[in-house]
C-alpha cells in the first residue's frame, strides 16, 4: 500500500516547461493521496496537481489548494487526476481550491478527472473548482460500474 500525506510541496511549483509536471505522484495496488498543502505543476503537455494511480483502488482527498498548468496547443491540465484499472475503484475528494488552465487551441482540463473499472467512481467536492481552455470538465467522472458525485461547493 502507498500512503502519502503531504502538508506541503518541497518547492513552491514544479515545472516542465518542455515535458510534464506532477506535483504529486503516487502510483500502487492501492494507492492514497491526501494534500493540505499548497501544490503547483506547469508542464508543456501534461500537468497534473495530484496523479494518482491504483489497481485495486486509488483514494485522493485534497483540502489544500492546487495550480496547473498545461501549455501546448493539445495539453492536458488535471487538479486530481485519479485513476484504478482495470477493476479497481476511485475516490476523490476536494474541500479545497483547484484551478486548471490548458490551451484555448485543443487543450483539455478538469478540476478533478476520476476514472476506474468495474469498481465504481465516487467524487465529493466541497471546495472551488476553476477550469479553463478548450475542452473543459469541473469534474469528470467515468466507470464500467457506478458513478457518484456529490457537488456542495462552486465549479
Amino acid at each position: 500500500m502507498n500512503h502519502l500525506i503531504a502538508e506541503a510541496l518541497l518547492r513552491p511549483d514544479q515545472q516542465a516547461p518542455n515535458g510534464l509536471a506532477d506535483g504529486i505522484f503516487a502510483s500502487g495496488v492501492t494507492t492514497d493521496v491526501t494534500n493540505s498543502g499548497y501544490i503547483g505543476a506547469m508542464g508543456y503537455g501534461w500537468a497534473a496537481g495530484i496523479e494518482a494511480y491504483g489497481v485495486d483502488s486509488a483514494t485522493v482527498a485534497n483540502s489544500g489548494a492546487i495550480y496547473a498548468m498545461a501549455t501546448d496547443e493539445y495539453g492536458q491540465a488535471f487538479g486530481i487526476h485519479a485513476t484504478a484499472l482495470p477493476d479497481g475503484a476511485v475516490s476523490a475528494s476536494n474541500d479545497g481550491s483547484i484551478e486548471v488552465v490548458s490551451s484555448t487551441g485543443y487543450g483539455h482540463s478538469a478540476g478533478i478527472l476520476a476514472l476506474s473499472g468495474a469498481g465504481g467512481v465516487t467524487v465529493d467536492n466541497g471546495g472551488s473548482i476553476v477550469a479553463s481552455g478548450a475542452y473543459v470538465y469541473g469534474i469528470q467522472a467515468q466507470s464500467a460500474g457506478l458513478v457518484d458525485i456529490t457537488n456542495a461547493g462552486s465549479i
